[in-house]
């Protein structure tokens, strides 16, 4: 090949060169392109990300500085927490106190009147006349069943009000000079079928002897080696005295029980009615039961509400299949808890506890109260059965 022609052949391929070097250098420009807006791009999310990081070391400092605030809170809360809790606890150990000595009060006020009625004795039967001298009356009738002792009767007098002529005579009150001489004529009376004196006591004591003595009769029907004494309030069974299987909750049980006791108070009353009558409020609860366990505890159940516990009676009322056979507190509110156990007896109704509260509304209802509690007692028992 000449020269001249192989200048031309490479003059042709440098041509070619130039026309592919122009097209790779567009595709780089595109390419450099494409970079700078992914590279703005980066940097435009890398600002959001270092402002969201700024935010956050912010938010994380301020939230330091709350935690910190309320760990101060919480500290100080937790100390008055256990200030509280030293206050309740003395508060607790104070109204126990407080309820022992109000017991003891009571009981104290009860045997006062029960030692100043010893001088007295109650005479029943004798017809009322208008304008009668019931002392002259009183020595009469002594003298007619030939007592041959004239002691002095220092006063005798109806007790209560007369409601109306139909109703049995009022029995006479008399109080002599000294309480051997009242003893010396309930022993004489003792041995007359057709001459009734019989001692005086306060409206508790009368009310619990009467039950006693339902309790102590039952007790002997059990053997003739069963040997029973009252004394004023109290039973002797063998020498030993006789202790309620359902007393009362007092408040040192009352103060020692667990949130689980509270939450399971609200449910464990499922049959309930109530009645107001001269400002007074009865409300009747029945729960089927089968031991005097479940009856104790239920109780205790029931006095955790406020509103029963500020109530002037909470009486209790019980009927078992298994012994102990049945049981009442009256709390109070004397002859209902009989009332209520016979008539449980009368429809027999066993495995039941029936409580019933009486908020009092300062008006005497009577015998009339036990009508509306049988009425109530009536509809609860229906609903269990």
């Amino acid at each position: 090949m000449n020269k001249p022609q192989e200048k031309l052949e490479n003059l042709e391929d440098f041509s070619s060169v130039g026309e592919n070097g122009g097209k790779d250098h567009t595709e780089d420009t595109v390419t450099l392109h494409t970079v700078q807006e992914s590279i703005a791009a980066l940097h435009t999310k890398l600002d959001r990300i270092t402002a969201g990081h700024e935010k956050s070391v912010l938010d994380i400092q301020q939230n330091y500085g709350t935690i910190v605030s309320l760990k101060a809170e919480c500290a100080g809360l937790k100390k008055e927490n256990e200030q509280l809790r030293e206050e309740l606890a003395l508060v607790k150990s104070a109204v126990i106190h407080q309820s022992k000595d109000i017991m003891i009060l009571k009981q104290d006020c009860t045997d006062l009147r029960t030692r100043s009625m010893g001088y007295n004795v109650l005479v029943h039967g004798l017809p009322e006349e208008k304008g009668e001298a019931c002392r002259d009356k009183l020595k009469a009738l002594l003298s007619q069943h030939e007592y041959a002792k004239a002691y002095y009767i220092d006063v005798a007098h109806r007790v209560g009000s007369s409601v109306s002529k139909s109703d049995p005579p009022r029995p006479i009150v008399a109080r002599l000079a000294r309480q051997s001489q009242a003893d010396e004529i309930l022993k004489f009376a003792s041995k007359k079928k057709d001459l009734k004196i019989t001692p005086q006591f306060p409206a508790e004591v009368r009310e619990r002897r009467r039950q006693l003595g339902e309790i102590a009769e039952a007790a002997r029907k059990k053997g003739t080696d069963v040997k029973t004494k009252i004394v004023t309030d109290a039973l002797y069974i063998n020498n030993e005295k006789y202790r309620d299987m359902l007393p009362t909750p007092d408040s040192n049980e009352m103060l020692h029980l667990t949130a689980d006791d509270r939450s399971e108070a609200v449910k464990s009353f499922p049959s309930v009615a109530s009645k107001s009558e001269n400002g007074s409020r009865f409300t009747v609860r029945a729960v089927k039961v089968n031991s005097i366990e479940q009856c104790r505890r239920l109780y205790r159940m029931l006095l955790l509400n406020p509103d029963n516990m500020a109530a002037n009676h909470n009486t209790a009322i019980f009927r078992l299949t298994t012994p102990p056979s049945d049981g009442y507190t009256d709390d109070g509110e004397f002859g209902m808890g009989r009332t209520i156990r016979n008539y449980l007896q009368e429809r027999d109704v066993q495995n039941v506890v029936v409580f019933v509260t009486r908020h009092y509304g300062g008006v005497h209802l009577g015998p009339k109260r036990f009508s509306i509690v049988k009425s109530l007692v009536k509809d609860v028992i229906d609903k269990l059965t």
